[in-house]
């Protein structure tokens, strides 16, 4: 089940618009000043993402867990059964965060968001 709600998000995630609006972090993450474009794998990540109607409920936050920087997929998707996957600064793959999966969401400190599209319905 975790695999298929993990490929039904990726499936919705790559389906992004093009469109940013990052938040303009004045704080550094992973050495770097502007993440959305200084991190290549993220800036690819948002960059190759296609037209879609749900890119309005997706956007990226960064937080911190076990003393290390992690970037969170996350959605405000209504009506999507997907879950929210966690990379660390090289854009490796951590895991998902739950109470049962690999990263242990009550443990995450100081979470805030980095981009959302321009269109976005969450209220965050």
């Amino acid at each position: 089940m975790k695999k298929l709600s993990f490929l039904i998000l990726s499936i919705f995630f790559a389906s992004f618009s093009c469109q940013e609006k990052a938040e303009e972090p004045t704080f550094e993450v992973c050495g770097v000043k502007d993440p959305v474009k200084e991190l290549a794998w993220l800036a690819e990540r948002i960059a190759s993402s296609g037209q879609s109607e749900l890119n309005k409920y997706f956007y990226i936050t960064v937080a911190e867990y076990n003393e290390e920087t992690i970037f969170l997929m996350k959605n405000c998707c209504p009506f999507c059964n997907s879950v929210v996957t966690a990379y660390n600064c090289e854009g490796s793959f951590l895991g998902v965060v739950g109470p049962e999966s690999e990263i242990d969401g009550s443990q995450l400190s100081n979470e805030r968001v980095i981009w959302k599209p321009v269109n976005s319905s969450c209220s965050i």
